[in-house]
């Protein structure tokens, strides 16, 4: 494959269109979530339990489907992104023509979240098998894409929301699917295949034998799923804590607009802030930038306060990001980074899971502030979690 600046170029700018388009489709499914099941009349708890069930096949399906591109000769990463699509595409479809039974509802939706989600660790590799054959890519700015279409997405869904019915998500997804596969495909084929027996070998290793590997880990983990319960409560219930203020859908678009544009410059400079700070230091920060937002929400008298809480997406979610991969990177060995990544992907799925689960619980029972406090603790908890793996961690002396 000729390393070329014009084969750089290209590679930078399909995938960053694939980026775009993948973060305009989650939005529009994931995002948006409550307001498609709200208006389609699912109750809070229906809610939760939905996007909690979606979130727990989709930890167990990545590793299984990771498995099958390492293992089966014929199947790699753009096939298996391609048929994953079609089938979600099919499945949006089918939520369009077939959208009078509730149960039959929910069960598309759901499936079509499950397949959408497990689309997201392939994409990553589909970019970094270029990447490691020396076609250097800037994954950052890439991503950095990837917010802003999510931010004008988001903005554009709230609008069109005020004045159509909930079944322009579906639609808008599966527009944008058809656009993803095309660009997919417009990916040149990888010529010399890596050899996967490293990879074979490494996978022996359980994960109970990984875990105990590094002390640090654990508490780690911990954090991320602590810290992910606050953030499934401040993401996938948005809509009702901005409608317990007064807001509606638009409002919604509104502000997850702000909060996606506001991660646009911590993700593009994250490499430079990286050199002077610790990441174990930036996950403390994150978290306690997520307490920030909770106490905002809770001091709220108007959706205006919620859109200046979202500002902060900057230095919580903007920040744990990139600050959890480079900590992650950081602390394992070279032979154990894959399955680093992929355990931390399961602490946030596991975060999610529980944050739907008891985020819509707890608005059925209680009030959106009882659910803010609760995050709030949370929050705090991921603090303390952070600080103990920093402690166990060797890390101190990160550049």
């Amino acid at each position: 494959m000729d390393n070329t600046k014009a084969m750089r170029q290209s590679l930078t700018i399909k995938y960053a269109v694939v980026q775009g388009l993948y973060w305009m489709i989650y939005c529009a499914m994931y995002g948006f979530a409550s307001s498609f099941l709200l208006g389609s009349n699912f109750e809070n708890k229906a809610i939760g339990t939905i996007t909690a069930i979606a979130n727990i096949f989709a930890v167990f399906l990545q590793p299984y489907l990771g498995t099958l591109v390492d293992k089966v000769e014929k199947i790699t990463v753009k096939k298996l992104l391609t048929l994953l699509a079609i089938v979600t595409l099919v499945l949006d479809v089918l939520i369009l023509v077939i959208n009078k039974n509730q149960i039959v509802l929910a069960i598309l939706f759901t499936t079509a979240n499950i397949v959408m989600l497990t689309l997201q660790p392939l994409i990553n590799s589909l970019i970094y098998e270029y990447i490691n054959r020396g076609i250097e890519v800037n994954y950052g700015a890439t991503r950095g894409i990837g917010s802003l279409s999510y931010a004008l997405i988001s903005y554009a869904l709230g609008k069109l929301l005020v004045s159509n019915d909930a079944f322009i998500l579906p639609l808008a997804a599966s527009v944008l699917f058809v656009l993803f596969i095309v660009v997919v495909q417009l990916f040149p084929k990888i010529e010399d295949e890596k050899t996967i027996l490293d990879k074979k070998e490494a996978a022996k290793e359980s994960y109970i034998d990984f875990l105990s590997k590094y002390k640090a880990l654990i508490p780690f983990l911990l954090a991320v799923v602590f810290i992910y319960v606050t953030h499934t409560y401040l993401n996938t219930f948005m809509l009702q804590i901005l409608k317990s203020l007064g807001g509606t859908d638009a409002s919604l678009g509104t502000a997850t607009l702000i909060s996606a544009l506001s991660e646009l410059p911590i993700m593009f400079a994250f490499i430079y802030i990286v050199k002077y700070i610790k990441g174990s230091t930036l996950l403390k920060w994150s978290a306690f930038f997520y307490v920030i937002r909770c106490i905002l929400i809770l001091l709220a008298s108007n959706i205006y306060m919620v859109y200046v809480s979202q500002l902060f997406q900057s230095l919580s979610f903007a920040l744990f990001t990139p600050a959890s991969v480079y900590y992650i990177n950081k602390l394992v060995d070279d032979d154990d980074k894959v399955k680093g990544q992929t355990v931390m992907l399961g602490a946030t799925t596991l975060g999610g899971v529980i944050g739907n689960f008891t985020g819509g619980i707890v608005l059925d029972k209680f009030d959106v502030k009882f659910m803010i406090i609760v995050g709030l603790i949370s929050a705090v908890a991921a603090i303390i979690f952070y600080t103990i793996a920093s402690k166990k961690d060797n890390l101190e002396t990160e550049k």
